[in-house]
Parts: C-alpha cells; structure tokens; sequence
C-alpha cells in the first residue's frame, strides 16, 4: 500500500494545474506516433514547426528530438556504404520501425522469429510439463504468446514464398517442442499439424491478406487506404516513375483448354487485344501450346480399369464355361434316366 501511496503523491506533484483531476503528468496522458509522406525532405522540414505549434492549441506536444526522416530508396548496383560493402537490399529504411513493425517485410519477418523464439523460451517450464498439462491447454498458451507475436502486422507484408516457409520452419519447431517431438523422434508435417489442430501459418497469413482488402475495399471511397488502392491502380504516372518495368508489375499465369490448337491460336490474339485495353500485355513469345496425352497401359491403371476388348473375351469363356457345366448336366440326367 505504501508504494501506491507515494505513485499517488509522485503523480500530484507532477501534474500540471489542468491536469489535476487525471492524476497523470499531462504529457503522459496521451502518446501516438505521426506520420507525414512527401517526395521532398524540405517540404517535411518545413511541415514540423509548423506541426508543433497547431497542435500544442490542442495539448498535443512533438518531440522534435525524436523526430525521424526516413529515406525510401533502392541503391543503385554499384552503390556502397562506408564500409565498401554492397547497399543493395540493406538500406537504413529497411531497419526502421514504424508501429511496431520494420518497414521492409523480410526484415520484420526475421525480427517475429526472433522475438517469438525469445517468448517461446520464457514458457519453456509449461512445455516441458509434458501430459501434467492438457495439450489443449498448452496450444492456447502458445497461441496467446507466442503466436501472436509471429503474426502481428502480417496483413501488411509484402512476403515472398520464401519468408513464409521460414516462418513454418519457426512454428512446426515450437509446435514439436510443446509435444516432445524433436529428433530423433520424427513426426510429419501434416501428422504435426493435425496432431496440434492448426494450419501453417502461410495459410493464416494469406488469410489476413484477404481480410485486409476486403476492411480496404468496404471502407469510406475518401479513407486513405482507399485513396492509396485507387491511385497505384489508375494512376498511369505512379507506373512510369516506379522502380520497375509496367510489365513487371504483376505477372500471372492463364490456361485455356481446348480440343484443337487453331482455337487456341485465334482465342490468344482475342486475349491480347482485349488485356491490352486494361493495360495487361500477352508475351506471345513465351506462349506455349501443350498437347496432353498418356499411354494406354498408365490410362487403365489410373482409372483403374482395363480394355473392354479383353472384358468381352473373358465374358465369352465365362459363357463358353456355363455352357459345358449345362452340358455335362444334361448328359449326367440322360445317362440317369437311361439306365
């Protein structure tokens, strides 16, 4: 009680006279980051004091001192840092934080798994607790936290096949862990997964990635994210100043089936004329034509079947056996009755 009692004493003495009644210093009673986008740093430079001054109108304070410029670029090839060491791919912007989360994808991928296996050894004495402990039980602990640090912001990422298998590596080496699974002992990944009733946490995130769109597309037309969707997705400017080609952009895969090349042929100039009006370019360079066939040997045993050529010739020897069985029937009735 004591200690509550000079918290209490502590935050009076600091509270400034219009903020008596909250029992909180006012500079402590609300904190929230701001973030300004322009293409020139002058422009930002020019927008702080000016930032600084409104808001104070509001009891808002900026910390000039911990105001931050960061620069978005890709280095050039040939470009080095002071060490002589390539920038290519580890520019200063990939390392800032910005709610939470670094600003680059694979690098904030990397920092999830770091801190998920940091807060997965924190609970090491529940897992090791074994069957004194329901599996059921443990898998909601993980879930609460450790899980929820992998996947914090992951509806933002922008996360290659690559970053996403890294971070199943990361869950199915904590999932094995919880049910004393680890080598020599080995289980499969899809036992694993059913075993723990759950899913690879790829899938979760290309979940969140829908979930997200969907949040962007059903908000107000004037929000920014839907300001920001519009614009990459109109704007013919935003496509000639980006750092790649327009057809780098997206690239996608389509197949057409048909019995017969020739309407391939014709359905692909169609194709193209028609992509090309939403800005979509057909390479007919590297359009390719597969005809599918199999042997009749690998057809049978697919569709576990067989030739009904040889089905009608053993439905003949079938009926060819019924009819000397008859036969040797009715002559053992002649030869009855004769004698």
């Amino acid at each position: 009680m004591a200690y509550k009692l000079i918290s209490l004493e502590l935050a009076f003495c600091c509270c400034n006279v219009d903020s008596k009644e909250n029992l909180l210093p006012l500079e402590w009673e609300y904190a929230d980051d701001v973030d300004f986008v322009d293409e020139e740093k002058s422009n930002l430079e020019y927008m702080l004091p000016i930032c600084k001054e409104i808001l104070e109108e509001w009891n808002l304070f900026v910390n000039e001192s911990k105001t931050e410029f960061t620069h978005f670029y890709l280095a050039d090839k040939n470009e080095v840092d002071d060490k002589g060491e390539p920038l290519r791919g580890r520019e200063p912007w990939r390392s800032s934080i910005s709610l939470g989360s670094k600003l680059c994808s694979s690098e904030d991928v990397n920092r999830r798994c770091v801190l998920a296996n940091s807060a997965f050894q924190n609970y090491n004495k529940v897992w090791e607790q074994g069957n004194r402990i329901p599996l059921k039980t443990r898998l909601k602990i993980y879930e609460a936290q450790v899980v929820s640090i992998l996947m914090y912001n992951c509806n933002s990422w922008a996360a290659s096949k690559q970053l996403l298998h890294n971070l199943d590596v990361c869950h199915r080496n904590h999932l094995r862990r919880i049910i004393n699974m680890t080598y020599p002992n080995i289980i499969r990944n899809k036992t694993l997964y059913k075993r723990c009733d759950t899913v690879p946490l790829s899938e979760r995130v290309g979940c969140a990635w829908w979930r997200m769109l969907g949040h962007i597309l059903r908000s107000d037309n004037n929000s920014p994210a839907q300001l920001a969707l519009h614009f990459a997705v109109e704007s013919q400017s935003v496509m000639k100043d980006q750092l790649l080609p327009l057809e780098w952009d997206y690239t996608a895969d389509v197949d057409f089936l048909d019995e017969d090349e020739e309407n391939l042929q014709a359905l692909l100039l169609v194709c193209k004329e028609i992509l090309e009006e939403w800005n979509s370019y057909v390479n007919k360079s590297k359009t390719e034509f597969t005809a599918f066939y199999v042997d009749d040997d690998t057809l049978y045993k697919k569709c576990n079947s067989r030739p009904l050529s040889k089905r009608v010739e053993y439905s003949r020897g079938k009926m060819f056996g019924h009819m000397l069985l008859r036969a040797a029937t009715l002559q053992r009735y002649v030869l009855y009755f004769c004698s």
